[in-house]
């Protein structure tokens, strides 16, 4: 049934992405989905909020079993938030849990200034 549940969560989320855009399983129930020549946002933040809308919609399995998920969408952008996959990848992971944190079905970008610096153990 998982199996299942991941090929219905892709082809619902493939749906959605324009032809130029990459969806790819990243790992469990991981996807990591690269938007290339974004101009505004503001498009990013509509297509975060669309693919979470998407999720929360009931999946029906073959055996007639409805199935509900929901998603964390992390999102970084190209090159304010790294110049390389790695970079961008680890960052969007971090927004990502900065999502979970706020709830179901959330997005956030990616924000140094969210994240707390681990306290200095020899403050001056």
């Amino acid at each position: 049934c998982g199996d299942e549940v991941l090929r219905a969560v892709a082809e619902r989320l493939h749906e959605r992405v324009r032809e130029e855009d990459t969806l790819a399983r990243w790992g469990g129930d991981e996807f990591i989905l690269l938007v290339e020549e974004v101009t505004d946002t503001g498009h990013i933040a509509s297509l975060a909020r669309d693919l979470l809308d998407r999720l929360t919609q009931p999946f029906t399995l073959s055996n007639g079993h409805p199935v509900h998920v929901g998603g964390s969408i992390g999102i970084s952008l190209y090159p304010d938030d790294g110049d390389n996959p790695d970079a961008l990848i680890t960052r969007a992971d971090m927004a990502m849990y900065q999502a979970k944190e706020q709830g179901r079905s959330m997005y956030q970008f990616y924000s140094r200034t969210d994240l707390q610096a681990p306290a200095d153990p020899h403050p001056s």
